[in-house]
C-alpha cells in the first residue's frame, strides 16, 4: 500500500471521528436547550404536556400538522384579492366576488358555504394548515370587517363574530403577540356577556385561551384565576362532572406545573382524570393526561421569569 493511499485513509478516518464528536456535542446542546430554555417550556413544556384543546373545534388553537406550503402563485393571487377586498368604497358585489375568488384559489370548492364570513374563516383555516399565518390573520380580519360594516347584532351573528375573534386570537398567540390575543379574547368575552344566551358554554373555552396567553407571559397567578373562573362557569353551564370541567382542571394543572407548584398540579390533574367520561371517545385524552401526571415530577422545572410581561 502506498504512503499516499495510507495517508488518505487516515485523513478520512480522522474526519469521520471529528464529525462523530461534533454530532455528539450538537445532540447534547440540543437536548439541554429543549429541556431548559424558557421559550421551550412556555411553548411546549418539553416533553409534550401542554394545554388541552379538545373542545376547540376550529383548529386555530390546537396543534395541527401543516400540509405542503401554498405555491407562490396562490399566495400572490390571495394578496392581490385581499387588497381589492380592502379598497375604500368597494361594493358589496365586488367584495363577494373577492371572497369567492380566494376560495377558488385555495381550491375549497363552491359547496363550503354561501356565507361570506364563514367562507373567509374556512380560507383562513386552510392558510393556517399550510403554515401561512400572516395570510390566515388577514383573512380573519376581513371576516371581522364584514361584521363591522354590516353592524349585525342578532345572537347568531354575534356568536359568529365571537368565534372569529377567538380564531384571530389563536393566530396572534401563535405569532407571539400575546397582548393582541388578549385584546381579541376580551372583546369576544364581552360579546358573549352582552349578546349571547344560548351558547354561554363557549365562555369557558375563551377563558381557557385567555389563561394560556397569561401563562405564556409568565403571569401564572392571573392564568390560574381565569381557569378557576372557567371551572365555575362550566360547572354552572355544563355540570360538575362534565368534560368541560375536566379540561379546565387539566389546564390548571399545567399552569401549576409551570409555576413550580407540582403538588397542586398533581391534585388538579388527578381530579381532572377522575371527571373524564369512561368511554372510547376519551381514551386517548385519558392516556395523555395520565402520562402527564406520571411524569410530572421528572418534567423540566418552570421557566424562570424574572420580569413577567405581556408581549405585544
Amino acid at each position: 500500500m502506498s504512503k499516499l493511499h495510507l495517508s488518505n485513509i487516515m485523513f478520512k478516518s480522522s474526519k469521520s471521528a471529528i464529525s462523530f464528536k461534533l454530532l455528539k456535542i450538537a445532540f447534547v446542546i440540543l437536548s439541554f436547550t429543549s429541556m431548559s430554555h424558557p421559550l421551550s417550556l412556555a411553548l411546549g413544556y418539553f416533553p409534550p404536556p401542554r394545554f388541552s384543546h379538545q373542545r376547540e373545534q376550529s383548529g386555530f388553537w390546537s396543534n395541527r400538522k401543516h400540509q405542503d406550503t401554498l405555491s407562490d402563485r396562490q399566495k400572490k393571487l390571495i394578496k392581490k384579492t385581499l387588497k381589492e377586498f380592502s379598497e375604500a368604497g368597494v361594493t358589496k358585489g365586488k367584495r363577494s366576488k373577492c371572497v369567492q375568488d380566494i376560495a377558488e384559489i385555495l381550491l375549497l370548492g363552491k359547496k363550503v358555504s354561501s356565507n361570506e364570513s364563514v367562507l373567509l374563516e374556512e380560507s383562513a383555516r386552510c392558510c393556517l394548515d399550510h403554515g401561512e399565518l400572516d395570510l390566515a390573520e388577514s383573512l380573519t380580519q376581513c371576516s371581522l370587517k364584514i361584521f363591522k360594516d354590516e353592524s349585525w347584532k342578532d345572537e347568531r351573528s354575534t356568536d359568529a363574530k365571537s368565534q372569529s375573534l377567538d380564531n384571530l386570537a389563536g393566530l396572534q398567540f401563535r405569532k407571539g403577540a400575546c397582548k393582541a390575543a388578549i385584546s381579541s379574547l376580551n372583546e369576544a368575552l364581552e360579546i358573549q356577556r352582552r349578546y349571547s344566551s344560548r351558547r354561554a358554554s363557549d365562555t369557558g373555552v375563551l377563558l381557557n385561551h385567555l389563561a394560556q396567553c397569561y401563562a405564556q407571559s409568565g403571569l401564572y397567578e392571573e392564568s390560574k384565576r381565569l381557569l378557576k373562573r372557567a371551572t365555575e362557569n362550566d360547572t354552572a353551564v355544563r355540570g360538575a362532572e362534565s368534560f368541560a370541567v375536566a379540561e379546565d382542571l387539566f389546564n390548571l394543572a399545567v399552569v401549576h406545573h409551570l409555576a413550580g407548584e407540582n403538588a397542586s398540579a398533581q391534585a388538579a390533574v388527578k381530579e381532572a382524570i377522575e371527571k373524564l367520561p369512561v368511554n372510547e371517545e376519551f381514551s386517548r385524552v385519558r392516556k395523555d393526561w395520565m402520562d402527564f401526571r406520571e411524569h410530572l415530577n421528572t418534567l423540566a422545572p418552570k421557566a424562570k421569569v424574572t420580569n413577567p410581561t405581556i408581549r405585544d
